[in-house]
């Protein structure tokens, strides 16, 4: 759990040109973004029944909008999309599973102009600073 942990939380999207992508990038982001989470579910399915507990997955706006060099964190987080949609429909009513699909997330070791303009759909980035979340645009 700890190692699946890591993975997510140091997880970028860009793994390189796809025929530069190793198979073991491929298989680790699968496990990581994939298989975690469903084991997770799997494994505290019985749980969260008797509790009526709740799943929640963290997709990723890059499953339906990619960018370049993406293709195994895309893929693992469409398939992450669809698994949530099949639990929801499997485990429900007595277990509820949703997704949350955040967009562009500015790093600390990033700045904004950075972030190309173009992959923010909304044209707009929120940025917390001094604890007020600003908007720019």
């Amino acid at each position: 759990l700890l190692r699946a942990r890591q993975m997510c939380i140091s997880d970028t999207p860009d793994t390189g040109p796809l025929d530069m992508l190793e198979r073991g990038q491929w298989q680790r982001r699968i496990a990581g973004n994939l298989t975690g989470p469903f084991l997770l579910a799997k494994d505290t399915v019985a749980h969260l029944r008797h509790r009526r507990g709740s799943i929640v997955n963290i997709a990723s706006t890059r499953a339906l909008q990619s960018e370049p060099n993406s293709e195994a964190y895309a893929a693992t987080k469409g398939g992450l999309l669809a698994l949530t949609h099949a639990m929801a429909m499997s485990l429900g009513p007595d277990v509820r599973a949703n997704s949350i699909s955040p967009g562009a997330v500015p790093y600390t070791h990033l700045t904004l102009p950075t972030i190309h303009p173009v992959l923010i759909p909304v044209g707009a980035v929120s940025v917390k600073k001094n604890s007020t979340l600003y908007r720019t645009q």
